[in-house]
């Protein structure tokens, strides 16, 4: 006679999920995979190193400012501070985004990328993510690909963005007037 298999618990199904979890987290950790962010401009696709990014925020529409500058589109505020947020793709020479609901803020500083659409996390070995050739002067912050699922994502360098779009704004700062 064939006893009926005794079927588990939602508790205990939960607990197996729980366990198989942790298993899962060991193998990642083995495993030398470094994380990025998922962004597409218009139709391009493109990833950030996770690492150098500190937050991602949805829906924070930036108080419009006077400047000088066509690609700051605001400030928001972020933790008691006033962060200024620029639109990715026309920095990058593609335009402006008409709407732009993502915003992610780049880690040392306090500026703000927006972008038009975020697509989630990856993960990737290092044998994914391939150089490019040095002094491309059309996209001088794309210094690798990501290749993954036979997609080339271009990884932008959000340092090196970062530090030019600094030096950039120091330009229309007032000079003080020595005596």
């Amino acid at each position: 006679m064939n006893e009926p298999v005794p079927s588990l618990s939602r508790a205990e199904s939960y607990g197996q999920a729980f366990d198989l979890a942790f298993a899962e987290d060991r193998q990642a950790e083995a495993c030398v995979c470094e994380a990025f962010l998922a962004i597409r401009l218009g139709e391009d696709p493109y990833a950030l190193r996770l690492g150098e990014i500190a937050g991602l925020l949805k829906d924070r529409e930036p108080r419009p400012i006077p400047t000088p500058l066509p690609e700051l589109l605001g400030l928001i505020g972020f933790r008691g501070k006033l962060c200024p947020v620029y639109d990715l793709a026309a920095l990058l020479g593609q335009g402006r985004t008409p709407i732009a609901p993502w915003i992610f803020l780049a880690r040392g500083a306090l500026i703000g990328y927006a972008v038009d659409r975020f697509e989630g996390q990856l993960r990737a070995d290092p044998a994914q993510v391939v150089a490019r050739q040095a002094g491309d002067p059309d996209r001088p912050f794309l210094h690798a690909i990501l290749r993954q699922d036979g997609l080339p994502r271009p990884i932008l360098d959000l340092p090196a963005l970062t530090g030019a779009l600094r030096d950039r704004v120091r330009t229309f700062q007032p000079k003080v007037l020595e005596e």
